[in-house]
């Protein structure tokens, strides 16, 4: 299951469905999830042999691709994801956090921006934006986008607490105090 960042945990591809006509692509998760990526590298082929756009198979291979620790890969098969279905917040999260372990910032943003563009609700897009916008010095766009996340999930502790020093560290001390 994919966190509120749009990643699934290492070993977890997206979740099956109840749906019989998912039946090859549930065997093959289960394996993933079981730890045999042979097994499940197998099937995910054969199932883009016979579906060649199918965006959920896609993003498996990217998880797959992404636990070798080939990261190219890893953007090659979630951007054919979301060539074939843009509207798949969780690809686009990923691709976001993909490039910018390459060190990609402007690609992570394009893809942030789409998720949120994609799910305004989306707190994890609106968090990824927020730090990737403070590493960057954009502190403005950082603070809206933490203001954002906050109005979604006002219990984030960990959203408050980087506004907060965002908000000092710029100088608005009364404001952040407002936040503590």
């Amino acid at each position: 299951m994919a966190d509120c960042h749009g990643r699934t945990p290492a070993g977890d591809p997206p979740d099956a469905s109840d749906n019989p006509a998912h039946a090859p692509l549930d065997q093959a998760r289960a394996h993933h999830r079981a730890g045999r990526l042979a097994e499940a590298r197998t099937l995910y082929q054969e199932l883009l042999a016979a579906q060649p756009g199918n965006a959920e198979v896609l993003y498996a291979m990217a998880v797959l691709a992404q636990q070798a620790g080939r990261l190219d890969i890893t953007i090659q098969h979630l951007k054919q994801a979301v060539s074939h279905r843009p509207d798949f917040v969780a690809a686009h999260i990923y691709l976001g956090n993909s490039h910018l372990a390459m060190n990609q910032r402007r690609e992570a943003v394009r893809h942030y921006r789409r998720a949120v563009e994609l799910e305004p609700g989306h707190v994890g897009a609106h968090l990824n934006l927020a730090r990737l916008f403070q590493q960057t010095g954009r502190f403005e766009q950082a603070a809206a986008h933490f203001e954002t996340a906050l109005a979604l999930d006002p219990e984030l502790a960990q959203a408050h607490d980087s506004l907060r020093r965002l908000l000092q560290d710029r100088g608005r001390a009364e404001a952040a105090l407002k936040r503590q």
